[in-house]
C-alpha cells in the first residue's frame, strides 16, 4: 500500500488527554454501578435520596444477528460498571450503588419493545439505556415517552429517534446526517485525490441503512457516478449483489451494514476478486469479529466512533478492556461505557434516584473532556431535541490487523494506506 496524506480536513474535534483513568479513584463524585446479572429482582429503593440501589434497564441484543455487536456492548457497560462500584458508589446517595438489569431484544425491535416494556413495569428501573439498532431505539422511544421513563442510547443514529419533540430521548452519538456529512466530505475528497469518479454503495434495507444511502445520496458531489445495492438484513448470500458492484468498478465502495452482512460482504469480494477501495460507514466494519478477518479486510477505512490510539488513557482503559473480555474495546463498547459514566455524573448532581430527577440532570449535564468523558467530543452536552450537541466522528483505517486512526489530524496516528 502506499501512504495517502489527503482526506477531508479536521473539524473542531478536542479530546483532552486528561488522566481520567488516575482520577477515576479520586474524583468524589464518581458513582457507582453493580452488574448484578441478566434479570434480577426485587424493589430497592430507587426513588430515595439514600437509596442502596439504583436500577438501570438496558435493552441490548444478547442473541440473534446482532449478539456479537451486543457482547461488546455489554463489555463496555460493564466495565463502567465495575470501576464505579470500586470508587465507593453514589455518594450524594449515601454511597449507593447502581444495578444493571439487562433485556435481551433477541436483535429484533419487537423485542427490544416487550424487554423495555418488562424492565420498566416489572423491574422498576429508573432509566432505559440501549438499543444498537435504530429501527429497536425508535420503537423504545415511543414506550418511554409513553411511561415517561428517560431512554438514553448510546448509539443509533436515526435522525428521526430525536426529531418528534419527545421529552425522554437523549442520544450520545453523532446522529445520521452529521455521520453523512463526515463520511460524505472524506470520500469525496478521498475520491478527488484520487482522481476517482465511480462509487458503489450495499446496504441493509434498514431503518438505519435507508436512512443513511439517503442522506448520503444527497450531500454526494453530482459528478461522482454512483452504483446502488440494497440487500435484506441477515442474507446468508450477497454473490447476487457483489457481482452488480463489480461490474459497475467503482473506484470505491461504501458498505453499510452489521457485523454478520459485513462478514458475507467481505468474504464474497474475496471469492469474487473484487477490490476497490472500502469507505464504510461504522457498523459492523469496527467490530472485533472483522478484524478476525485477517488479510482480507487489511485496508479497509472505517468511520469511528473512538479508537484505543487516541491518547494513553484510553489506551490503557483499552488494555484493561482486553485483559477481561480478550479482545479490544471499540467505538460501540466504549459508547456503552460512557453511557453509564453519564449517568453516574447525573445523579450525584441531582442526588436523587427518581425518573424525573434523571429525565431533568440529562437535559442539564454538560460534561467537558476529562475523567468523566472518554469519546473524543468537545462536550456532551444535549440538546432540547436530546441531540448531542459535542459529538464528533473519527476515521479509521485497518492496519496490520487493528484500526488505525487516519484522520483528523489532531490525532491521526499512521497516514492512510491505498493500493497493494
Amino acid at each position: 500500500m502506499r501512504k495517502i496524506n489527503g482526506g477531508a480536513k479536521a473539524r473542531n474535534t478536542v479530546l483532552s488527554a486528561g488522566s481520567w483513568i488516575r482520577g477515576l479513584c479520586a474524583l468524589s463524585l464518581l458513582t457507582a454501578v453493580s452488574l448484578a446479572g441478566a434479570q434480577t429482582t426485587g424493589s430497592p429503593k430507587a426513588n430515595t435520596s439514600a437509596a442502596t440501589v439504583v436500577r438501570i434497564g438496558i435493552v441490548n441484543p444478547g442473541s440473534g444477528a446482532m449478539a456479537a455487536l451486543g457482547k461488546t456492548m455489554k463489555a463496555g457497560y460493564d466495565l463502567a460498571a465495575e470501576h464505579i462500584n470500586k470508587s465507593g458508589g453514589v455518594q450524594a446517595l449515601g454511597g449507593a450503588r447502581l444495578e444493571l438489569v439487562y433485556g435481551d431484544s433477541q436483535s429484533s425491535a419487537a423485542g427490544g419493545s416487550a424487554e423495555a416494556e418488562r424492565l420498566v413495569e416489572r423491574e422498576g428501573v429508573v432509566v432505559l439505556v440501549g438499543e444498537y439498532a435504530s429501527g429497536t431505539s425508535m420503537v423504545i422511544s415511543d414506550l418511554a415517552e409513553r411511561k415517561n421513563v428517560p431512554f438514553l442510547i448510546p448509539i443509533s443514529v436515526a435522525d428521526n429517534i430525536t426529531r418528534r419533540g419527545y421529552k425522554n430521548v437523549f442520544r450520545i452519538n453523532a446522529n445520521a446526517s452529521h455521520w453523512n456529512k463526515v463520511h460524505v466530505d472524506y470520500v469525496a475528497s478521498f475520491m478527488a485525490a484520487q482522481k476517482a469518479s465511480s462509487l458503489a454503495i450495499i446496504y441493509e434495507d434498514s431503518e438505519w441503512g435507508q436512512n443513511t444511502v439517503a442522506g448520503f445520496q444527497a450531500l454526494l458531489p453530482k459528478e461522482i457516478n454512483l452504483t446502488k445495492v440494497s440487500y435484506a438484513k441477515g442474507s446468508p448470500d450477497l454473490t447476487a449483489q457483489i457481482a452488480k458492484l463489480k461490474a459497475a468498478n467503482p473506484a470505491v465502495m461504501v458498505p453499510v451494514s452489521y457485523i454478520q452482512d459485513a462478514i458475507v460482504i467481505a468474504d464474497t469480494q474475496e471469492r469474487l476478486n473484487f477490490h476497490p477501495v472500502v469507505v464504510a460507514s461504522g457498523g459492523g466494519f469496527i467490530e472485533p469479529d472483522y478484524l478476525k478477518l485477517g488479510k482480507i479486510v487489511e485496508g479497509v477505512i472505517s468511520l469511528n466512533h473512538w479508537n484505543p490510539d487516541l491518547n494513553t488513557d484510553v489506551a490503557r482503559l483499552n488494555n484493561e478492556f482486553r485483559a477481561k473480555n480478550g479482545f479490544d474495546m471499540n467505538g460501540n463498547s466504549a459508547l456503552a461505557y460512557q453511557s453509564i459514566r453519564l449517568l453516574a455524573e447525573v445523579l450525584q448532581r441531582e442526588k436523587q434516584a427518581s425518573r424525573a430527577a434523571i429525565r431533568k440532570g440529562l437535559s442539564e449535564i454538560e460534561l467537558k473532556p476529562g475523567p468523566a468523558l472518554i469519546m473524543p467530543y468537545r462536550s456532551l452536552k444535549f440538546d432540547a431535541s436530546g441531540e448531542n450537541s459535542g459529538a464528533r466522528l473519527l476515521i479509521t483505517q485497518v492496519q496490520k490487523g487493528k484500526h488505525t486512526t487516519v484522520w483528523p489530524e489532531e490525532y491521526k496516528k499512521a497516514p492512510l494506506l491505498v493500493g497493494k
